[in-house]
C-alpha cells in the first residue's frame, strides 16, 4: 500500500521556525492515523536541510520520535544547492504510486491537512477523474515590509477549467498546497533548479499543461497556513527577475522551451530508473554531497 511523504527542506537560517513546523505535521499525521485512512500505510517526514547545520537531532529530541505509522529522516545537502534540489531529492526517494505533501520550514499545517487532502483524492478516484492533482486554499501570512505589520488573507484558489490559464499569469497553487502521486510529479521532471524562484509554478504548469492527463481537483477549505517574511526569496527576487518567474513558452521563448525540455529528460531518466538511487540522481543531479546523518528514523 501507499505512503504518505512530508517534504519539509530547510535552510539553516529556518532551523528557528522548524519545530512549530514539524509540531503541525505530527498533530496531522496523528488525526489522519486517528481516522483510519484507507489508502496509506504510514508516512515518511523528510527533512532534507539545504546546507550544514548541527545536529538536529538533539535541537528536535523527543519531537520526532517514530511510530508503528511514521518515520522521520534527517538528511543535509554540503554545501547548500538550494531548495528545489532538495524537494527534488527527496521526491525521488518516494515510490511513484506514493504520496507526496511539501512543506517550508516557517509554515504549519492545520490538524486535518493531511486527513482532507487525501479523502479528496480517493472520492476524486472513485469519481472516475485520472491523476487528481489536489490542491487547497491556505492562510497567508506576510509582513508588510515597511510597517513590519502582520497581514492576513485567504490564499485564492483557481477553479479547475481555469487553472491552467492562471498558472500562466500567476502561481496560483502554493507549494504547500499540494498532495499528489510521486510519479506525476517524477515524470514531470521535479522543480527546476535553475530558476532563482517561482520554480513550483513552473512545474504546476508542466503537470497540468504540458503533460496533460493530470486533473486539477481544488478544495474549498483553508488547510495550513504560508508565511512570507520580507527576506523571503521571491518578495526579495520577484521584480527584478519577472522574466524568470513563470516562463510560459509564448511569452519567454527559448528559454522556458529549453528549460522544459531540459525537465522532459528528467522525467524521462526518473520513470526509467531501475532503482532508487539512480530516480534520486536524474531529479537530484550529483547526489554525493548529501548525507543522511544518524538521527535518521524508521
Amino acid at each position: 500500500m501507499s505512503k504518505l511523504r512530508v517534504i519539509i527542506p530547510c535552510a539553516p537560517h529556518d532551523v528557528s521556525f522548524l519545530r512549530s513546523c514539524l509540531e503541525s505535521v505530527t498533530m496531522s499525521l496523528n488525526d489522519l492515523f486517528l481516522r483510519k485512512s484507507k489508502i496509506i500505510s504510514g508516512a515518511v517526514v523528510q527533512v532534507v536541510f539545504d546546507g550544514e547545520i548541527g545536529s538536529p537531532e538533539k535541537t528536535f529530541e523527543g519531537l520526532t520520535a517514530a511510530t508503528p505509522e511514521t518515520s522521520y529522516q534527517w538528511e543535509m545537502l554540503k554545501p547548500a544547492r538550494g531548495a528545489a534540489v532538495a524537494r527534488n531529492y527527496a521526491l525521488g526517494w518516494a515510490a511513484p504510486d506514493d504520496f507526496v505533501v511539501f512543506m517550508d520550514a516557517d509554515d504549519v499545517v492545520f490538524p486535518w491537512c493531511f486527513w482532507t487532502r487525501l479523502n479528496a483524492y480517493a472520492q476524486a478516484e472513485m469519481d472516475g477523474v485520472k491523476e487528481p492533482f489536489v490542491y487547497t486554499q491556505c492562510m497567508y501570512i506576510f509582513q508588510e515590509p515597511t510597517t513590519h505589520k502582520i497581514l492576513k488573507t485567504v490564499r485564492e484558489v483557481a477553479l479547475a477549467q481555469n487553472v491552467r490559464g492562471w498558472i500562466e499569469q500567476q502561481n496560483v497553487i502554493l507549494t504547500t498546497s499540494i498532495l499528489c502521486r510521486a510519479g506525476l510529479l517524477q515524470e514531470a521532471g521535479g522543480f527546476e533548479p535553475y530558476m532563482i524562484c517561482g520554480e513550483d509554478g513552473c512545474l504546476w504548469r508542466r503537470v497540468v499543461g504540458l503533460r496533460g492527463p493530470a486533473t486539477p481537483v481544488p478544495i474549498p477549505l483553508v488547510t495550513h497556513s504560508y508565511k512570507q517574511r520580507p527576506e523571503s526569496q521571491c518578495r526579495r527576487l520577484y521584480k527584478a527577475h519577472q522574466d524568470m518567474f513563470h516562463l510560459e513558452i509564448p511569452k519567454h521563448g527559448p528559454m522556458g522551451q529549453a528549460l522544459d525540455e531540459t525537465a522532459a529528460l528528467r522525467g524521462l531518466a526518473a520513470k526509467d530508473a531501475q532503482d532508487d538511487i539512480s530516480r534520486v540522481a536524474a531529479l537530484a543531479g550529483d547526489i554525493s554531497t548529501i548525507h543522511p546523518t544518524p538521527s535518521t528514523t524508521s
